[in-house]
């Protein structure tokens, strides 16, 4: 994290694991674990992108091509948005970022007005820890 901050990333830790804490508390698995990327406030991506070395140059059907089924335990999968239902992640962010007390943002430059994209109707639907209304 520290070679993000340098680049001037504002990081905040959500919840973080401390085990001494966690002792007889069933909240270690209470953790946010949404992937959001939201570019320009006009493209989003949301899925299961993890970002760590392990994953770093495998993916299923490029290992399990090679016969190296060690490395095919996972498919990250995600998708791009774009249009209005790039807002919805935004809020989304905005909404963690607020309620573990980042640092003011200025939020109407992360808001641009973007025409509609593509065929489809696409609705974001927020979840994560302190929700607990059913999305379905």
């Amino acid at each position: 994290m520290e070679g993000l901050r340098r680049a001037g990333a504002r990081i905040l830790v959500f919840r973080p694991l401390i085990p001494e804490a966690m002792l007889g508390v069933s909240r270690s698995n209470d953790r946010d674990h949404r992937k959001i990327l939201v570019v320009g406030g006009k493209v989003g991506f949301v899925g299961g992108v993890n970002l760590a070395r392990v994953y770093r140059n495998y993916s299923d059907l490029r290992a399990a091509a090679r016969g190296d089924f060690r490395h095919a335990d996972w498919s990250d999968i995600a998708a791009r948005i774009e249009g209005p239902a790039v807002a919805d992640l935004q809020r989304l962010f905005f909404a963690a970022w607020t309620s573990r007390h980042g640092p003011a943002v200025e939020k109407r430059n992360y808001f641009p007005k973007v025409a509609e994209a593509g065929s489809e109707r696409v609705r974001v639907v927020g979840s994560g820890p302190g929700r607990d209304e059913a999305l379905y």
